[in-house]
């Protein structure tokens, strides 16, 4: 006899998001869990259905979803069972991973068509393969299971269920819930009031007239003025172009106008740790550059020092310029919820966030709760790169839902291909070839460029097709190492011991330790999966092993002196946050020596036990293209796998040539580049249609 399951209840939209108000059980499971408790049991394992996972999990590591998601999916399934739905155990399986396949792509929905486009047919044919009718009759199956009438796992929107079927797509009733309240945010955002500054005839006007007269050095084009007025005059504003299109100047103008403006509480924040010291680095030198004493260049004659000379409002910005941190900082992070939100929201007039393109959808809602009503927001990136690396694709649907609005503008001219190294012009014209999707010119561009892994110049792009040369992803990798862990000056660095008083380095090994971080941003080798011998764990691993082979210890550690290191997860207590990058070093304290991880926190580098973060912490010689969103590097190796992947697309490739300032080699057959160029990254949302329709009038 199947007991009864008890009555769920609904899910209330908190206004306050995370940390204020009302909750929802956001996890993808936690109605379900919250039943079970009822009853007094819990899920997994009691419907025997090992035997199907097992089955499916090859499948779903082909789509690089790990145990987690495997795990994830069993529990669901098997809380079909407690809530009295006598499911089809395999077509539920296959159903719940590739929702979660999509996720792990960036989507926050998975559309429920079965022929073009048709996302849920691909994803079965790579999780569960079939042929003919069998395929035909197990996407019958599927859809037939995907209608809110599994009692207890299916439901409609408002209904306290783990997945959700609304708009002919299937959700995680989490990402339903925070795709509705950002869209609802979005256009309260957008209908009401502008800037407080903006009242007066003329401001924004003479706040710009007066950057015209001191130019910083970064000249701006037309579209970057008008890019520039937005900023200024809307309550939400969307800037979006590719590299070297002169987003940082707009960014360090916008600042500088705000500023003649009156607002002094400006927030500036990017995704990770890496991208908001850039944008810190970036100001400083520019407001250095703004309010240096005026020179005189041989044979012009003197300067006229009253017109050249910095204005006040330049002069209190760099005295005090505000300094970026990522959105999980700025928003007060700890676990579990955040210190900011709509009932103690940001003492802020305006938030600017570069790399818009890597907020996720989670984040982006828990940002616009904690913006207060009166508060300016813009974000800046590249629509074309990859979505976040978890759910929802925010710039990209901004982007779609925007076309033509004055708060959305385009940049489409790249200075840094107007430059005169022909080195970062080869990898833009080749990024532009695949943004086109279009791989004839880009095979055409690559075989005018191939090379043995030996031969690599890292000068421009390169191609190695590793067809017939067994190892060469391998060799390609250990190439790019040498250029780093073998320079004379990288050695002595890493051989360095440094001196650490507690609070501080002294100031004789700051500078150098700051070096050996520098070093390792310098170059790095991409890929597209985690796992795989082409994935970045066991690339990493082979650059690890090659540290090895160089030390003298019959040991073998975890990491040796030297290594680039990432963080993996969020470490409230020490300040430290997933994709913050950090270097091994060998650290003297209190006269004992250590192996410490140093990452820079703010201006100061600091050193950590290794024991206090190991969990927490991987080797980063080699990274996923998703995980160096928000980078640049010199020189780059991109690994593609030996065969085709769906998560191999054009918008993959694009972000990882353009992480490439001086060389990109890419690895990888003719077949797997060409099969990239044609496909789409699976921007799958329902963020910019909710939009639209929230401001039809």
């Amino acid at each position: 006899m199947s007991r009864r399951s008890p009555t769920l209840p609904a899910p209330t939209a908190s206004a306050g998001g995370r940390g204020g108000g009302d909750e929802v059980p956001l996890h993808p499971g936690g109605a379900v869990r919250a039943a079970m408790g009822a009853l007094g049991t819990t899920a997994g394992g009691g419907r025997g259905g090992d035997d199907v996972f097992r089955a499916l999990g090859l499948g779903a590591r082909r789509c690089d979803l790990g145990d987690q998601g495997l795990y994830l999916a069993e529990e669901l399934v098997d809380a079909a069972g407690w809530h009295g739905a006598e499911a089809d155990r395999e077509a539920l399986g296959i159903l719940t991973l590739a929702l979660l396949v999509v996720e792990r792509g960036g989507a926050s929905r998975l559309p429920l068509a079965t022929s073009p486009p048709a996302p849920l047919r691909d994803l079965v044919r790579a999780i569960a393969p079939r042929d003919g009718e069998h395929e035909r009759a197990l996407l019958r199956r599927i859809t037939d299971l995907a209608r809110p009438q599994l009692a207890g796992l299916i439901g409609q929107p408002g209904q306290g269920r783990p997945l959700i079927v609304d708009d002919g797509a299937l959700y995680s009733q989490r990402n339903h819930v925070l795709e509705c309240q950002a869209a609802a945010a979005l256009a309260a955002r957008l209908t009401g009031p502008t800037p407080a500054w903006c009242a007066g005839d003329g401001r924004v006007d003479a706040a710009l007239a007066a950057i015209a007269a001191r130019p910083s050095g970064l000249t701006l084009t037309d579209d970057q003025v008008a890019a520039v007025r937005a900023a200024l005059t809307h309550p939400l504003t969307v800037i979006t172009g590719g590299a070297g299109t002169g987003k940082t100047a707009i960014l360090v103008t916008v600042v500088r106008a705000l500023a003649r403006l009156g607002v002094t509480r400006i927030a500036l924040a990017a995704a990770t740790g890496k991208a908001a010291n850039r944008m810190t680095e970036v100001l400083a030198a520019q407001l250095a550059a703004l309010t240096a004493p005026p020179r005189s260049l041989a044979g012009t004659g003197p300067v006229d020092a009253a017109a050249t000379a910095p204005d006040l409002a330049d002069l209190a910005l760099a005295a005090t310029p505000p300094p970026a941190t990522t959105v999980h900082r700025l928003l007060g992070a700890f676990p579990g919820g955040f210190r900011h939100h709509a009932r103690s929201p940001l003492p802020v007039e305006a938030v600017i966030i570069d790399e818009a393109s890597m907020v996720d959808l989670d984040l982006f809602a828990a940002l616009l709760a904690a913006l207060p009503a009166g508060a300016a927001l813009v974000l800046v990136g590249d629509a074309s790169q990859l979505p976040s690396v978890q759910a929802g694709q925010v710039l990209a649907e901004l982007v779609r839902a925007g076309e033509g609005a004055p708060w959305l503008t385009r940049l489409g001219r790249s200075f840094r291909a107007d430059g005169d190294d022909p080195r970062g012009r080869a990898i833009l014209d080749a990024a532009a070839d695949v943004r086109a999707g279009d791989s004839k010119p880009l095979l055409r561009r690559l075989e005018r460029a191939s090379r043995a892994p030996a031969d690599l110049t890292f000068a421009g792009i390169e191609w190695v097709d590793p067809t017939g040369q067994p190892g060469a992803a391998r060799e390609a990798a250990r190439a790019l190492w040498r250029r780093t862990a073998l320079a004379p000056e990288v050695e002595a660095l890493a051989l360095r011991q440094y001196e650490f008083d507690g609070a501080r380095f002294a100031e004789a090994d700051e500078p150098a330790l700051r070096a050996l971080l520098a070093a390792h941003q310098a170059r790095r080798v991409l890929t597209v999966t985690r796992g795989q011998p082409t994935g970045a764990h066991a690339l990493a691993r082979a650059l690890h092993e090659a540290m090895l082979e160089r030390t003298s210890t019959s040991l073998r550690p975890d990491v040796v002196p030297g290594e680039p290191v990432i963080m993996t997860a969020n470490d409230y207590e020490r300040g430290v946050f997933n994709g913050d990058q950090g270097v091994i070093a060998r650290v003297r304290e209190r006269g004992v020596q250590h192996y410490r991880a140093v990452f820079r926190r703010g201006d100061q580098l600091v050193p950590f036990p290794l024991e206090a973060v190991r969990g927490q912490l991987e080797l980063a010689w080699a990274l996923t293209v998703h995980k160096s969103q928000g980078s640049e590097f010199d020189e780059v190796v991109i690994v593609l796998p030996d065969d085709d992947l769906p998560l191999t697309s054009h918008e993959l490739l694009y972000t990882a040539l353009t992480r490439a300032r001086r060389g990109a080699v890419v690895v990888g057959s003719a077949a797997v580049i060409g099969a990239a160029c044609k496909r789409a990254s699976p921007r799958y949302s329902g963020l910019g249609a909710r939009l639209a329709r929230a401001l039809r009038p």
